[in-house]
């Protein structure tokens, strides 16, 4: 999908920065995208810093397990994440997560060049 899409970018230099840790808890920062991308029965609660979790990934795999009741809904990263992530809204990340706005610079001014 990525190499799609740079195929397309003119920018001669460019980079991908792909957060391994970190993008798990940024998901975590906006509850109904989460209730609406992992079709969950009830919504989470509001994480005020989601950065602060511990293994943001289990966590969120209890979270979907917990909050489906009895419909067993598994919380697979790697296709489970493009569906929050585009279901998320960027200020919620943003508002909760000090190291977004770190790497929402990194990639603007990549962009600008």
């Amino acid at each position: 999908e990525l190499e799609e899409i740079l195929d397309n970018v003119i920018i001669k230099t460019r980079a991908v920065v792909i957060p391994v840790e970190e993008i798990e808890a940024w998901l975590l920062s906006d509850p109904s995208a989460l209730k609406k991308a992992m079709r969950l029965t009830k919504l989470p609660k509001k994480i005020h810093n989601p950065e602060t979790i511990t293994s943001p990934k289990e966590y969120l795999q209890k979270l979907v397990r917990s909050h489906s009741k009895n419909k067993i809904r598994v919380y697979v990263n790697t296709s489970d994440n493009s569906q929050i992530a585009k279901a998320t809204n960027i200020n919620q990340i943003q508002n909760c997560c000090p190291s977004f706005e770190k790497f929402r610079v990194f990639v603007t001014e990549a962009i600008s060049k």
